[in-house]
């Protein structure tokens, strides 16, 4: 009898060997999946903010001109620094949506209080939540009426008060259009 995977296959020594080699494997595999979830357990829980954190909040429209078109409108609020952050987003009813937290670690999202997601990056965050990288490092700084230039897109300040950014990329596709309004910019 032949196996899906090598090293699970029947042995031709007898059962007793065949059941070892079973278990070998599956307590391999096991702790190959144990491993990879225990990368991201150091982002179980929100950093904390500190003397050098920046509170923000506003709102954001963000269109991806993916198939199909995928349009977000989100308020958000918490606080950021050069290398850290937390932001709760909140649907248009009020009702929060998502908690982000990144480090230089990794990222993580955990949706209406449940388990946590982890990830390399806020960029690769990003991508899993939209299907496209956003400017992660730079959208912090935007979340803070910063205008930090990022290669391929263009950045303009739409109005001084409230403060309104817009951030457009057209090329890699698909195209990404993005308005901040701050709420506590200067």
């Amino acid at each position: 009898m032949s196996g899906f995977i090598p090293f699970l296959q029947l042995s031709q020594h007898g059962p007793r060997t065949s059941r070892w080699a079973m278990v070998t494997g599956l307590t391999l595999l096991i702790s190959a999946c144990a491993a990879t979830h225990d990368s991201f357990d150091h982002l179980n829980a929100p950093p904390k903010a500190t003397d050098l954190s920046t509170v923000v909040s506003g709102r954001m429209s963000l269109r991806i001109d993916s198939q199909p078109v995928q349009l977000h409108q989100l308020s958000f609020s918490g606080w950021v620094e050069p290398r850290s952050g937390l932001i709760e987003w909140f649907a248009p009813t009020g009702q929060s949506v998502a908690q982000v937290w990144w480090s230089e670690t990794g990222a993580a999202i955990s949706r209406h209080a449940q388990r946590v997601e982890g990830h390399p990056s806020l960029r690769h965050l990003s991508r899993d939540l939209t299907g496209t990288e956003l400017p992660a490092e730079a959208l912090s700084d935007w979340t803070q009426g910063k205008l930090t230039p990022v290669e391929g897109w263009s950045l303009e300040k739409l109005s001084e008060q409230p403060l309104r950014l817009q951030a457009i990329r057209v090329q890699p596709a698909p195209a990404i259009r993005l308005i901040l309004l701050l709420e506590n910019a200067s």
